[in-house]
């Protein structure tokens, strides 16, 4: 009962956001996603530990084509439809939140050489251009707040409390309040799939990746492998570290499909572990330059709505002097997406 309680519950409510409004030119709900490090996670350590929950909702205006009024595309994406003027443009806006704990949540003592107390509560807009049918470039620039502002120990403790887990005890150690602002960018191709004849499909989709400001800064390449019936747009991301995972296009038939991928990231910065640039945090930690992650789900797609379940599993990202292992450590990633009609 406290797994369906600490899991099942928030996927509810996040995927009964409504979609009030009707008209594609409004901003309406798009996207849930929810993560956490549950307990029958397969390879997970018990209890909340290291990147321990993220929830964020996208909302969408519809599918911006060529030729359409330029009046409904929101100022920012104007310079990309100058730039790339046969682009189906998706804008997208998000809300969302990170939270990172060390691994004994009970312990109000500072814990040195342990993941630090962290969170991050966040604004997020950009939009995926797709070039060619088999080529997205997705972008999203985040501005948001550390600290207490970032409502981390209440979400976490207030949650706890009506699941009867563990208090949190340990809040009073995090990083700081801070003023936050990153970009993101992702690069996909579908480079191989199955002919058009063959009973089951499959595709093949690299991917590079790269993050710039005061919450990230890495480089990243990777590959996801999907396999079953129907594939059609691109693979699914997790949110973390801070990319999103929104399937646009309709699916006409359902389409359902495994998939599994790898990715490695070289790190130059990662607030999360090192505390702010201009200030010297005395709860960091020295962070590992290279990370890496292995991921396995599966999606459902049928016309405007899909769920995707994924499992990732994620290297070490410092150097870890206290605990029960070297830092590896795996949680669940649940999206519900719904999709919108294009624009006129």
């Amino acid at each position: 009962m406290r797994i369906v309680a600490r899991w099942v519950l928030p996927a509810v409510v996040l995927c009964a956001v409504p979609a009030v409004a009707q008209e594609p030119e409004h901003w309406r709900f798009r996207q849930a996603q929810l993560e956490n490090d549950v307990l029958w996670v397969p390879y997970s350590q018990p209890g909340d530990r290291f990147y321990t929950n993220g929830m964020r909702v996208s909302f969408g205006r519809g599918v911006h084509l060529p030729g359409a009024d330029e009046s409904r595309l929101p100022k920012w994406l104007r310079p990309v439809r100058r730039h790339c003027a046969n682009c189906p443009i998706f804008p997208n806006l998000s809300i969302g939140q990170q939270i990172y704990t060390p691994e004994d949540i009970e312990n109000p003592d500072p814990q040195p050489g342990e993941r630090p107390w962290a969170a991050w509560l966040y604004a997020g807009f950009g939009a995926a251009v797709d070039p060619t049918p088999k080529t997205r470039h997705d972008f999203e620039v985040q501005v948001g707040v550390t600290g207490d502002p970032a409502l981390g120990e209440f979400v976490q403790s207030t949650w706890h409390e009506l699941i009867g887990s563990p208090e949190p005890l340990g809040w009073d150690n995090q990083f700081g309040p801070d003023v936050g602002i990153n970009g993101y960018y992702t690069f996909q191709h579908v480079l191989f799939e199955a002919p058009d004849d063959h009973i089951v499909d499959w595709d093949f989709v690299p991917l590079a990746r790269a993050a710039v400001g005061t919450m990230m800064t890495y480089g990243g390449v990777g590959a996801t492998f999907r396999v079953g019936r129907n594939i059609t747009d691109f693979p699914y991301s997790p949110i973390r570290p801070s990319e999103r995972g929104v399937t646009v296009r309709e699916a006409p038939n359902l389409e359902i499909y495994g998939f599994i991928g790898a990715e490695g990231r070289a790190v130059a910065y990662n607030y999360f572990l090192e505390g702010a640039l201009w200030e010297d945090e005395p709860f960091a930690v020295t962070p590992e330059s290279y990370v890496w992650d292995f991921s396995f789900g599966v999606t459902a797609r049928f016309r405007h709505y899909n769920i995707t379940y994924a499992i990732v599993r994620r290297s070490e990202e410092f150097e870890r002097s206290v605990g029960t292992d070297d830092g590896v450590h795996s949680f669940g990633s649940l999206s519900f997406t719904v999709g919108i009609p294009e624009a006129e």
